[in-house]
C-alpha cells in the first residue's frame, strides 16, 4: 500500500518481560494477584513502557518528521487505555479530530475522557469482573475499586503522564486530563451480547469484532495431519500472547496433561512457548506458535481452553466453538464470567485448576449438547448485523470526518 506508513514497535515485548515491567506473578504465573495489587503493576509497568516507547528510535523519528515536515493528518486513531501520553501526538498534529477505541469491553471507572456514563451500583469492574447482579458485599467492594480508580489511581496516572507528555512533546503539552475531553468518538471492539446493558452517550459505538478473518487459511502441512487423525475431535488450549503457558507451576502443568491423558479419543494441541514439553501423553502436540483463527474454524475443534481475553472469546463464538475460561488478569476476569451467562462453555480460578476439575468440565461441554447448540445461537446473533463490523467503523470514522471533527451533538 503506498499510501500506508507503519512505525512497528513491536519490539516492546521483549522489554514487558518478568523482573522489568511486569510482576512475576501475572507474567509467569506464579499466583494471581489482587485487584489493587494488580492496578499497581499496571499503572507502574504501563509508565515504563510508555516511555520506552516514546524514546524509542522509531517513535523519536516520527516526532522529529512532525517537527520538521509539519504534515496534516485528518483524524487520529487512538488506543485509549492507559498510555495517556501519546495524547500529546494531538497538540502535536494541531489538534485533528480525535476517535478513541478500545479492543476491550467498555469501561466504568478506566475511562479518563468523562465520556462514559458510569454507575458502580450496577456496572462491574472489569478487573474486578463484578457482573451486573451483585450482592451487597460486591456492590461495597465494586465500589472501593471504582473510587480507587477515579481517586488514586487516575491521579498518579495523570502525574506520570504529563511528565512524559511534557519530556517527549514538549513543556507547553496541555495536560493529558485535558486532552481526553477531546474526544469526538469511541470505537469499541465489542458488542453487546459481550457486555451487561448499560447506558452509554451517542458518541460510543459498539463496532465488534473488528479483527476476525475474512477467510481461513489451510492448516500447516504436520498440524492438519494431527488433526485428521482425531477420531473424536481436538481441543486447543492457549493462554494468548501476554501468559506463558511455559511458566505454569509445575503441580498444575501436570494435572493438566492428567486430565488431557483422560481423552485418548481426542487430541490436544496447546500453545507452548518453549522447545518442548517433557512427559506429553500421546494425544498431545505443542507447538510456540499456532493459527488461532484457522484451528477454530476447523470442523473438529470441540473446545477451546483459553485465559479469556475478549478478542479469543469473539473467535470461539465467531467460529462456534464452546470454550473454557482461566483468567488471569485485567478484562479476563469480566469476560469469563459471560461465558456460562451465554451458556457457551465453563470458567475456573487458576487456582481452582487440577486433573478433576479439567476433566470435570471438559466432559460437561463435551456431553451436554446445549454447550454446542448455545455457542451456534450467539454466533448467529454477533453475526446478524446491517453491516460488517470494520466497514461500521470506516462508516464512522467518515462520519466524523465529513463533519470537520464537529460532532458536538453526539458528545456529553
Amino acid at each position: 500500500m503506498t499510501n500506508y506508513t507503519e512505525i512497528d514497535i513491536s519490539f516492546t515485548y521483549d522489554y514487558w518481560k518478568p523482573n522489568k515491567t511486569a510482576d512475576k506473578k501475572v507474567i509467569d504465573l506464579q499466583g494471581k494477584l489482587s485487584t489493587i495489587e494488580m492496578l499497581k503493576v499496571f499503572s507502574a509497568g504501563v509508565n515504563k513502557v510508555t516511555d520506552f516507547q516514546l524514546g524509542s528510535q522509531p517513535i523519536q523519528s516520527f516526532i522529529k518528521y512532525i517537527d520538521e515536515e509539519k504534515p496534516k493528518f485528518d483524524v487520529i486513531l487512538y488506543e485509549d487505555l492507559t498510555h495517556l501520553a501519546y495524547l500529546g501526538f494531538l497538540h502535536k498534529l494541531g489538534y485533528p479530530p480525535l476517535i478513541s477505541m478500545y479492543s476491550l469491553v467498555l469501561f466504568c471507572g478506566h475511562d479518563f475522557s468523562g465520556q462514559l456514563p458510569c454507575n458502580p451500583s450496577h456496572m462491574g469492574e472489569i478487573m474486578l469482573g463484578s457482573t451486573n447482579k451483585m450482592n451487597f458485599y460486591e456492590r461495597v467492594q465494586n465500589y472501593m475499586i471504582y473510587f480507587y480508580l477515579k481517586l488514586v489511581f487516575a491521579r498518579d496516572l495523570y502525574k506520570s503522564n504529563n511528565e512524559l507528555a511534557s519530556k517527549y512533546f514538549g513543556p507547553d503539552c496541555p495536560p493529558v486530563e485535558e486532552l481526553a475531553q477531546k474526544r469526538s468518538l469511541l470505537l469499541t471492539s465489542s458488542s453487546w451480547i459481550f457486555e451487561y446493558a448499560r447506558p452509554v452517550f451517542p458518541n460510543t459505538i459498539l463496532v465488534g469484532p473488528l479483527h476476525i478473518q475474512d477467510t481461513t487459511k489451510p492448516l500447516p502441512q504436520d498440524i492438519d495431519a494431527w488433526i485428521r487423525g482425531a477420531e473424536k475431535g481436538f481441543i486447543y488450549f492457549s493462554l494468548g500472547s501476554n501468559v506463558r503457558s511455559a511458566a505454569l507451576d509445575e503441580s498444575k502443568r501436570s494435572a493438566i496433561l492428567a486430565a488431557f491423558n483422560e481423552f485418548p479419543e481426542l487430541r490436544i494441541i496447546w500453545k507452548w512457548e518453549e522447545e518442548e514439553l517433557e512427559e506429553l501423553p500421546s494425544n498431545v502436540i505443542c507447538r510456540k506458535w499456532l493459527p488461532q483463527q484457522d484451528l477454530l474454524a476447523h470442523p473438529k475443534a470441540k473446545l477451546f481452553i483459553s485465559q479469556g481475553g475478549l478478542q479469543s472469546l469473539q473467535e470461539a463464538v465467531h467460529y462456534q466453538v464452546p470454550i473454557i475460561g482461566i483468567p488471569f488478569f485485567g478484562d479476563q476476569n469480566f469476560n469469563v464470567r459471560i461465558i456460562p451467562r451465554l451458556g457457551i462453555g465453563t470458567f475456573m480460578e487458576y487456582e481452582d485448576i487440577s486433573t478433576e476439575t479439567l476433566v470435570r468440565d471438559i466432559k460437561q461441554i463435551l456431553h451436554n449438547e446445549s454447550y454446542s447448540a448455545n455457542v451456534k445461537r450467539v454466533s448467529s446473533i454477533v453475526k446478524n448485523q446491517m453491516m460488517n463490523p470494520r466497514d461500521t467503523a470506516v462508516w464512522w470514522v467518515e462520519y466524523v470526518l465529513k463533519a470537520g471533527g464537529n460532532v458536538n451533538h453526539l458528545r456529553p
